[in-house]
């Protein structure tokens, strides 16, 4: 009824992430209107403004997929970026990666995720819509839960990057295209894309209630391997 006949004095806004889930009968009574996502560039102005470095600028506005909110609340978390290079450099490092370190690759990720996901619920953090979403309070598992998706996503994105260097297109971590250019000659694009592949299926996952272990162990597989197929891990 309201919405059939509003107050003179007053606007009603009503936002929705699925408008198609609403009734017809809401629909009907209102005026659509479309919000996008922010621009790269315009993003990448406003992070500087705040007082990024231009690449780190460019980087988050990148990882960030538009979303303003997310990239000012990320640009004032020094533990963001932290993760985020020790993460990048991860995957710098694997490339003649000795035969020690690279069995601790799945233990090397879970203690970047849980550095994150202690850090914010240390400082209880605003919540977030999306992207790098981690909850203040709750137990472990569920704090690390909530990290561990990001962290495979930053991770997948290095590799993202490596496959569009070698075709010559631009890349989410600009920052970091020296270290992706170096590390063409040493990988084939096979195993970069089961590399990816392995850590967007590992996201997905996790956010599934798979065991992390489990998980984990399949995405060290697919960092080292050279382009097999590779299984999925099982839920819990």
């Amino acid at each position: 009824k309201v919405l059939e006949e509003p107050p003179p004095y007053a606007v009603l806004i009503l936002v929705s992430s699925q408008p198609a889930s609403l009734l017809p009968t809401v629909l009907s009574r209102c005026q659509q209107v479309t919000f996008q996502l922010a621009g790269s560039a315009a993003l990448e102005g406003h992070l500087q403004s705040l007082g990024l470095a231009p690449a780190e600028a460019a980087s988050l506005a990148a990882l960030s997929g538009g979303r303003v909110g997310w990239a000012v609340s990320a640009s004032r978390r020094p533990e963001v970026l932290e993760v985020r290079r020790s993460l990048l450099d991860l995957c710098a490092s694997l490339p003649g990666m000795a035969l020690p370190r690279s069995l601790r690759l799945a233990e090397e990720i879970r203690e970047q995720a849980t550095k994150f996901a202690l850090a914010r619920a240390e400082e209880g953090g605003e919540e977030e819509e999306e992207g790098p979403a981690f909850e203040a309070a709750g137990s472990a598992d569920r704090t690390l839960r909530a990290a561990l998706p990001w962290c495979l996503e930053v991770m997948a994105l290095w590799f993202r990057d490596c496959l569009a260097a070698a075709q010559g297109g631009g890349l989410v971590n600009p920052d970091y295209a020296e270290a992706i250019q170096a590390s063409l000659p040493a990988r084939s694009a096979a195993a970069n894309g089961a590399a990816l592949e392995a850590l967007l299926a590992a996201r997905l996952e996790i956010q599934r209630n798979a065991n992390f272990d489990l998980t984990l162990g399949a995405v060290a597989m697919g960092l080292l391997s050279e382009g097999e197929a590779l299984p999925h891990a099982r839920r819990k």
